[in-house]
């Protein structure tokens, strides 16, 4: 849990006890189409998973996975990143199982978020400094970018008119990436930024990045007409990494041993 937390949030534990080094414990986060939360600890190598009723699966949902970073795809399937295994997986909650693998030559994927325009998704290469498109119908990588801005690549998210906005741990900056292809430094954030997840534009947040950093704090990244301007959200956490924002509108994150749900239902 947080020690602090601005005005007008709030936060509770979903997922505790998770298995950890001290450093790296739960890492990546997606929903199902049922509503269940799936949590990739890259610690241990499962995959665990939350009922949409808020209780936890007893046992780990897919074992021995070895995954980063998760997202969810069209048609319910989930990608997991496999940063050891130089590769893509797209599992089959309801099967339990891995229905297909996308090799990746271009490095080792880690996260992971879907363009909301079309079917690819767009992957960080963290060891390579570089961001890569996966299309998920014919299985080909292109480049995106790699290098400067970039540098050590990590979490990341789209806003709703395509543009994807990136943690860098690197650079202590958060890197947009923008529709069109341009890329460019949005704004500099201290902690080791990682985990990325963007509020929708008609909400009462009106499309804030959302940034989760290792050092154990939340900021949040507002455009004033001009540039991102930053704000710290909750700090005295521990290590944060992936994000998403839940069906219910809440953000879920991760910190070295358990995940939190942040409130209100406003994302």
């Amino acid at each position: 849990m947080y020690a602090t937390l601005a005005d007008g949030f709030t936060q509770r534990v979903v997922l505790a006890g998770q298995a950890n080094n001290g450093q790296w414990g739960p890492t990546g986060l997606a929903f199902t189409t049922d509503g269940a939360l799936l949590v990739a600890n890259f610690h241990d190598g499962h995959v665990y998973r939350v009922a949409p009723d808020g209780r936890p699966d007893p046992e780990p949902f897919i074992r021995d996975l070895g995954t980063v970073g998760l997202a969810t795809l069209p048609g319910g399937h989930v990608l997991a990143t496999g940063m050891g295994a130089q590769a893509a997986l797209e599992l089959d909650p309801g099967a339990r199982a891995i229905c297909r693998r996308y090799p990746c030559d271009l490095g080792r994927p880690v996260g992971a978020a879907l363009d909301p325009r079309g079917g690819r998704v767009l992957v960080t290469l963290l060891r390579e400094h570089a961001l890569a498109w996966l299309d998920l119908a014919s299985g080909a990588w292109i480049l995106a970018h790699a290098g400067p801005p970039l540098d050590r690549p990590d979490g990341l998210a789209f806003d709703a008119d395509g543009n994807a906005f990136v943690g860098c741990v690197g650079s202590n900056q958060v890197v947009r990436l923008a529709a069109d292809g341009s890329i460019g430094a949005a704004a500099d954030v201290p902690g080791e930024p990682d985990g990325i997840a963007v509020a929708g534009p008609s909400g009462p947040l009106q499309g804030a990045v959302f940034v989760s950093c290792h050092d154990g704090a939340l900021h949040r990244l507002d455009h004033d007409g001009r540039a991102w301007r930053a704000r710290l959200v909750a700090s005295g956490g521990t290590r944060g990494d992936h994000m998403v924002i839940g069906p219910d509108r809440r953000l879920y994150l991760t910190q070295t041993d358990e995940i939190l749900q942040i409130g209100p239902p406003s994302f």
